[in-house]
């Protein structure tokens, strides 16, 4: 996987302006929170973006590792989706986020809903888009998650690692 993301980020800057920069952390107060951000510049228009972001029921359609997305609850600005993620092929991961969406100012924050069982114990994230111009957009994702207490840390960073590798880079692709 990482040389995918390697070839894709050389094409991307050989033959665009895309780019996409990913930092891990481990929370200093709870070592067993871990989050990820990664920053993409998108030669796409803000609308398109935010659009292919907020279509929560396809995507198992778009990104790789999410077999089910439903929406289960929507209202103005909150959209409750499940998510069925395939984890190192071992098992399945269903948990349950509450999206807040914010269209005017392109942004969307979530977190798990807690009236619904969870394999996470905690996540909430974010995303934020920035118009630089009409064809020129700064995308902003971060996600901090905690796993099951069974879990390694080693296997939390993985999965924050690639999942907000699958969780961004769908959006460089001409879809």
């Amino acid at each position: 996987m990482k040389t995918n993301i390697l070839i894709l980020l050389l094409v991307s800057f050989l033959f665009s302006k895309e780019s996409i920069q990913i930092t891990r952390s481990v929370d200093k107060d709870d070592s067993s929170i871990v989050s990820a951000t990664a920053i993409m510049y998108l030669d796409q228009n803000i609308n398109t973006i935010f659009k292919k972001i907020v279509d929560f029921p396809n995507y198992h359609k778009t990104i790789d590792v999410i077999d089910k997305s439903e929406v289960y609850y929507q209202n103005n600005n909150t959209i409750k989706l499940k998510m069925t993620a395939n984890i190192l092929y071992m098992f399945d991961a269903v948990n349950h986020f509450s999206h807040q969406v914010n269209g005017d100012n392109h942004q969307i924050t979530w977190t798990l809903d807690d009236k619904k069982d969870n394999v996470l114990e905690y996540a909430k994230g974010g995303w934020k888009l920035e118009k630089l111009s009409n064809k020129m957009t700064k995308v902003t994702y971060n996600n901090s998650i905690k796993t099951p207490s069974f879990m390694p840390l080693i296997i939390s960073n993985y999965i924050i690692g690639k999942g907000v590798e699958d969780s961004t880079l769908w959006l460089m692709k001409d879809n």
